[in-house]
């Protein structure tokens, strides 16, 4: 439960009518969960009219200290009458503050394609149903939220809605925290973070970090009074079924911007991309980005501001432009047991993009032939902030290709050559289907 110093500051700033709209969202949540912090902010809200009509009682007697007795009862009426539009008042706000869970949240329409919401518009909801298409909006408390359909949500509060199905993304930007998000079989806590939801469907609820961390919790129950079952960083995701137990999630489809969630369909490319790392391999995933490789493509599936770009003195490669790219895990640059799978669906060319600083290993050399063309990603940094000798630097790919003549499973194997010294950055997947 919220420490009660920060509580009676939120309901003072609430009552005299300054409060932040960061603050009334931190408010209506807590009073959402507590059935003894809604009595609490009823009375208070209560005492605050009695004593305002009060001081207009002393006010009045001494403002007209020698008036008549008829003049004084037509005050005293006008300061009763007043006393009870406060209450009525207080009422009111109250019901609006504290009554049912589900209640109407101000939402503004940023972004919408193919739904019944206008951009720019403002509008109260208590729920979104979208059959298709997609649409982005902010809440009253800052966070931006964008819905991918057919979806359906509650909403409850700025901080605070409910996926019943489909995929939700939830930015909460710098310096705001504690937004909720629950499903049938979850409940997902920002921490300062952007990050996705997706439920309703045969895999239950899936979430996936891109930026920042979240705590996961069971669905039944006060997060507030129990731990997290998981907590995720970026690039981790989990899936959680109908039995509620948390399992790695392997891969995670992505739009082209690499920002939001999207469902698989039989013109997909890639199917499925998993690992041998297992148990051992924490909840780290593989992100598929459908279209999304070009100049500025997120190269790797943590730090979304290494991206690709040209290498020094050339133009990115034309055959690679607007193909379907795997996001990896960098991390993974140093296990030589790595064996990666791919489920490809149709004939397609495959790229591997090896980081040129070591030699490239032998599974790559027997199984793909180096085009010759280059590529970069970074920004990359060595140094540190403390000792003022942080710099940068970019390091370059070669491309190496395999042409795929019919569906199935690929296997790729360890980034580094055997025996090497140097450790490579993790390598890169990109595939386009054949003309």
């Amino acid at each position: 439960m919220i420490a009660e110093d920060r509580f009676r500051s939120l309901c003072h700033a609430q009552i005299e009518g300054h409060a932040s709209d960061a603050e009334r969202a931190e408010l209506l949540e807590a009073l959402r969960q507590h059935d003894l912090l809604r009595h609490l902010y009823v009375e208070q809200m209560r005492v605050h009219a009695l004593l305002t009509w009060q001081h207009g009682r002393s006010q009045c007697a001494s403002v007209v200290p020698h008036a008549t007795d008829k003049v004084l009862r037509h005050a005293r009426w006008r300061l009763v009458l007043a006393g009870a539009l406060a209450l009525v008042m207080v009422g009111l706000m109250a019901w609006w503050l504290v009554g049912p869970d589900k209640e109407g949240v101000e939402i503004h329409v940023i972004a919408s394609d193919n739904v019944n919401f206008r951009p720019g518009e403002s509008r109260f909801d208590q729920s979104l149903v979208l059959t298709e298409g997609s649409m982005s909006f902010r809440t009253t408390a800052g966070a931006v939220v964008e819905v991918t359909g057919p979806a359906e949500l509650d909403l409850f509060t700025p901080m605070h809605l409910r996926v019943l199905r489909g995929s939700v993304t939830a930015d909460i930007g710098d310096g705001l925290k504690g937004f909720v998000i629950d499903t049938p079989e979850a409940r997902v806590v920002d921490l300062g973070t952007r990050f996705a939801v997706s439920a309703g469907g045969a895999n239950g609820t899936q979430v996936a970090v891109l930026d920042g961390k979240v705590e996961v919790y069971e669905s039944s129950g006060d997060h507030k009074d129990s731990g997290p079952q998981v907590t995720l960083n970026e690039g981790e995701g989990i899936r959680i079924d109908t039995l509620k137990k948390p399992q790695r999630l392997g891969m995670v489809r992505l739009n082209s911007n690499a920002r939001t969630l999207r469902d698989g369909s039989d013109i997909d490319l890639v199917s499925d991309v998993w690992d041998n790392r297992g148990i051992g391999g924490g909840n780290r995933f593989y992100g598929i980005v459908q279209g999304g490789m070009g100049i500025g493509a997120r190269a790797y599936t943590t730090r979304s501001n290494r991206v690709w770009g040209a290498s020094p003195g050339n133009i990115f490669p034309k055959e690679l432009e607007g193909a379907d790219q795997i996001c990896t895990i960098p991390s993974y640059r140093t296990k030589p047991e790595l064996r990666l799978k791919m489920l490809i669906n149709r004939p397609c060319n495959l790229y591997v993009l090896a980081d040129v600083s070591a030699p490239a290993p032998e599974w790559l050399k027997s199984q793909f032939t180096n085009t010759g063309l280059t590529v970069q990603s970074g920004p990359w940094w060595k140094g540190s902030e403390e000792n003022e000798d942080l710099v940068s630097f970019y390091v370059i790919y070669g491309v190496w290709k395999r042409r795929i003549d019919r569906a199935g499973t690929v296997e790729l194997g360890e980034p580094q050559y055997a025996g090497s010294k140097n450790k490579p950055a993790m390598y890169g997947i990109v595939v386009k289907a054949l003309p």
